[in-house]
């Protein structure tokens, strides 16, 4: 099929899904390294990242939902086909600022792109099918698989769900699922030895960007609207580094002392 011309979201939500979920890449480097590759702009890099994050937050619950209305297993799937469906799925199903006909109009252009007629044709279909009836779908019984039925629907591991059940019961774990499945503001840390903490959310709202002062330390700070920090002028001369408040805490608890050698046996 002649190639079609797709919006660059889309183009980098893809290619990045398909190499964590077929090639076991890692989201947040291969995001990074394809949104460096393209001229994109800060609504197109949000959107790719809103559509990659959150296909990943939600694939067991949308590979469910996927399994409803299709004849074949998704393991049995073109891997193309089985991940272009899981995105126009996640868009369909969470994504309320998106609307439906955009979201599979978008997504059978996408198809285009990596399949033939009949892939495109079963990708409109199963995409039209959970417009229609997604909403419908039974998930596993409650009473019955209270285990099996909290994986599915906040997509969780099973193994993982059954170990929260035996330790914590049923609703402290589904509470903690619940809470998982919240996308946090992303944190960074204040080199304090370039610049305070008040003077780089200044700077920061200048360049656009929102912050809000951490929950434990002055020099911890939330990004709310956090895409490109790599392009930053601030970022570029290391006024701040990506790291949560709590990969923080953990320094600020070890408390090392001038002369002391600390072993990070947990580095990457």
């Amino acid at each position: 099929m002649p190639r079609v011309k797709m919006t660059p979201a889309r183009q980098v939500a893809i290619r990045a899904l398909y190499r964590v979920n077929e090639e076991g890449g890692y989201a947040n480097l291969l995001l990074s390294q394809l949104l460096a590759g393209e001229k994109i702009s800060r609504r197109d890099r949000a959107l790719a990242t809103e559509l990659v994050y959150g296909t990943l937050r939600w694939q067991k619950r949308l590979d469910w939902i996927i399994g409803a209305f299709s004849r074949r297993p998704l393991k049995l799937l073109d891997p193309w086909v089985r991940n272009i469906l899981r995105l126009g799925a996640y868009q369909l199903c969470f994504l309320e600022g998106i609307p439906p006909h955009a979201a599979i109009y978008e997504t059978v252009q996408l198809m285009k792109n990596y399949g033939h007629k009949g892939s495109v044709a079963f990708v409109n279909g199963i995409l039209r099918s959970i417009l229609r009836e997604g909403r419908k779908v039974e998930f596993p019984r409650v009473q019955e698989h209270p285990a099996a039925h909290l994986a599915v629907v906040y997509s969780h591991p099973h193994w993982l769900v059954q170990r929260w059940l035996s330790r914590w019961g049923f609703s402290e774990t589904k509470a903690l699922l619940m809470a998982n499945n919240q996308a946090g503001p992303l944190g960074i840390r204040v080199n304090t030895l370039k610049i305070t903490p008040a003077e780089l959310k200044g700077l920061l709202q200048a360049e656009g960007l929102e912050t809000a002062s951490g929950r434990y330390f002055p020099e911890a700070l939330a990004v709310e609207n956090a895409t490109a920090l790599d392009r930053l002028e601030s970022f570029r001369a290391g006024l701040f580094q990506v790291q949560d408040e709590a990969s923080q805490l953990v320094a600020h608890v070890l408390a090392p002392q001038p002369g002391e050698k600390v072993l990070d046996a947990c580095a990457a």
